[in-house]
C-alpha cells in the first residue's frame, strides 16, 4: 500500500535568509513543502530530524509496484528484508556521510539504520543544517503541534544522492489516539460483562428491529437503537469465512504506544465469553522498543488490546506480535513500529487501527513500499476520528445524537479496520441514517458497518 505523498519533490534550491554558507556550496533541494501558516519558532526550541534514506528511491518504488501488480514479471517475486537493505539502503560510508553532515551543524545523532538516522538538537541548529527556516503549526504544546518548513530545505550534495526526505518532529511525541476518560471500556481485571462495555439500551438483534420513540424523528421517521454486538462466529458466518480458514501459519502484527500490561490476561477472558480458543503458549509476542520506564502507566490498554482481539476471533490459529514504540525514531509511534516490523519480517499481515497519518507520509512511504518488497500486507484505517463534529470539546471525534448523549461511532472505528481492513475515510459521518422497510419476518443481511463497528465495541 503507497500512501499519497504530502511531501511533493521540488526541483529548485532556496536558502533561507541568514544561511550564507549555505547557499555558497552546492546543495539539493529536498522533497518537503514550504509552510504558508507555520509560525517562527525560537531558536532555542529542541526538535528532531529525522532524515530518511534511500540509495535509489525511485527504483524501490517502482519495484514494489512491480510485485504487487498482477500480470507483472515481478508479481509476488518478494525479497527478504536483508535483500532489501543491501539493494536500496545506505551504505555504511553513506551513513558516515549524513551523520557527519549532521554533527558538524551542532545536532547529536540519536539513532542509525541503512534507511534512517535521527538526530536531535535546537531548532537554529536544525535550520543551519537545513538551510531553513523552521516554524511550527497548531496550538503551542497541544498533540497537534508540528514543526514544519518556512522555506526550501536543502542538504549537501555530498548526500544529496541518499537522503530520500527530512521529517521534523517534537521530542516529546504526540501520543497515539486514545479513548476519552470515563468512556466504558473493558477491564484487564474486573469482571467482562455486557453492562461494563456499553451504556444500558435495548439493542437489536438485527438493524432496524427496535426503534428508539424518545429521540425526534429523522428523515421522516424514529430511527432504530444500534445493533446488539456480533461474537465472531456470527462475523464469520455473515463474511462466508470457510471453516478451515483460522489463520493458521500466519503471524499479524498490531501496533501500540504503551506495553501490553495485563492485556493478555484480558484477551484470555475475553476469548472464553465470546466462545473461541483461548491464546496458546507462545501465540502472543510483544515487542517494546523502548524501556517500560517511560510508559508506566497504561492510558489506552482497551485499544491495544481490542486490536488484538478483533484479529483473535477471526482468525483464532495466527500468531500475534504486538510492538510498541514512542516514536523517537521517525517523530510517530505508527512509522517506527511499523520499520521494526518490516525491518525484521516479523509478521506477514499488519493490522493497524491508527488513521489520520497524512502528516507521516514521507516517512511512511518508503517503509510501505519495503512492506510491498517483502510480501507484508498492511491493512491501515482510511480515517480513525468517525464523525469530524464537536472535535473543539471531544478530540477524539466522538459523535453527539441530539439528546447530547454520545456514540461509540467515533471510537469503535479505529477497533473496526482491524477485523476487516474497512476504515473509515476521513470525513465521512457514521450517522444515523433511514432504514428501508423490511419484509415482515425477514432477517436482512447484517450491514457491514454494522457489524465492524459493533465487533470492536465488543472487544
Amino acid at each position: 500500500m503507497v500512501l499519497a505523498s504530502c511531501f511533493a519533490v521540488t526541483s529548485s534550491a532556496m536558502a533561507a535568509p541568514g544561511h550564507g554558507d549555505h547557499a555558497a556550496a552546492a546543495r539539493r533541494s529536498l522533497s518537503t513543502p514550504v509552510s504558508a501558516t507555520g509560525r517562527s519558532v525560537a531558536g532555542s526550541a529542541n526538535l528532531r530530524v529525522s532524515v530518511s534514506l534511500n540509495r535509489d528511491a525511485s527504483a524501490m518504488k517502482a519495484m514494489a509496484t512491480a510485485v504487487s501488480t498482477p500480470g507483472s514479471a515481478s508479481y509476488r517475486q518478494f525479497l527478504s528484508a536483508a535483500q532489501v537493505s543491501k539493494r536500496y539502503g545506505a551504505t555504511k560510508a553513506q551513513q558516515s556521510a549524513v551523520r557527519r553532515w549532521l554533527a558538524a551543524s551542532g545536532l547529536r545523532v540519536t539513532h542509525t539504520d541503512p534507511f534512517m538516522i535521527t538526530a536531535t538538537g535546537p531548532a537554529n541548529r536544525a535550520e543551519h543544517a537545513l538551510a531553513a527556516r523552521i516554524g511550527s503549526t497548531g496550538a503551542p504544546g497541544s498533540s497537534s503541534a508540528r514543526y514544519v518548513a518556512l522555506s526550501r530545505m536543502s542538504v549537501p550534495a555530498s548526500v544529496g544522492s541518499v537522503v530520500n526526505t527530512v521529517n521534523l518532529s517534537p521530542i516529546k511525541v504526540a501520543a497515539l489516539p486514545t479513548p476519552l476518560p470515563n468512556t466504558p471500556t473493558t477491564s484487564t481485571t474486573g469482571a467482562l460483562t455486557t453492562a461494563g462495555l456499553h451504556a444500558p439500551r435495548p439493542c437489536s438483534q438485527y438493524f432496524g428491529q427496535k426503534i428508539d420513540t424518545q429521540a425526534p424523528p429523522a428523515y421522516g421517521s424514529h430511527l432504530p437503537y444500534s445493533g446488539c454486538w456480533y461474537t465472531p462466529s456470527q462475523v464469520r458466518s455473515a463474511y462466508g469465512f470457510p471453516k478451515k480458514l483460522s489463520g493458521r501459519g500466519v503471524t499479524v502484527a498490531t501496533m501500540g504506544g504503551e506495553p501490553l500490561t495485563g492485556g493478555q490476561a484480558s484477551i484470555q477472558k475475553w476469548s472464553k465469553l465470546v466462545g473461541i480458543p483461548q491464546l496458546r503458549s507462545g501465540q502472543l509476542t510483544q515487542i517494546g522498543l523502548e524501556p517500560t520506564s517511560k510508559q508506566s502507566t497504561p492510558v489506552a490498554l482497551d485499544e491495544w488490546v481490542g486490536d488484538l482481539e478483533a484479529v483473535h476471533g477471526l482468525a483464532p490459529d495466527a500468531d500475534l506480535v504486538y510492538v510498541w514504540s514512542d516514536g523517537s525514531i521517525t517523530g510517530d509511534p505508527f512509522a517506527d513500529d511499523l520499520t521494526r516490523v518490516v525491518d525484521n519480517h516479523l509478521a506477514d499481515v499488519v493490522s493497524a487501527s491508527i488513521g489520520d497519518t497524512a502528516d507521516w507520509d514521507s516517512i511512511l512511504n518508503p517503509v510501505l513500499q519495503r512492506a510491498a518488497l517483502e510480501g507484508i500486507t498492511v491493512n491501515e484505517a482510511a480515517g480513525d476520528w468517525g464523525s469530524p463534529v464537536d472535535k473543539s470539546s471531544d478530540p477524539n471525534g466522538y459523535m453527539r445524537d441530539p439528546r447530547g448523549r454520545r456514540s461509540s461511532a467515533g471510537r469503535a472505528s479505529r477497533s473496526a479496520s482491524t477485523a476487516t481492513t474497512s476504515g473509515r475515510c476521513r470525513g465521512q459521518t457514521p450517522g444515523r441514517r433511514s432504514t428501508p422497510r423490511r419484509t415482515a419476518g425477514t432477517r436482512p443481511r447484517p450491514d457491514r458497518r454494522s457489524i465492524t463497528t459493533r465487533v470492536a465495541a465488543a472487544s
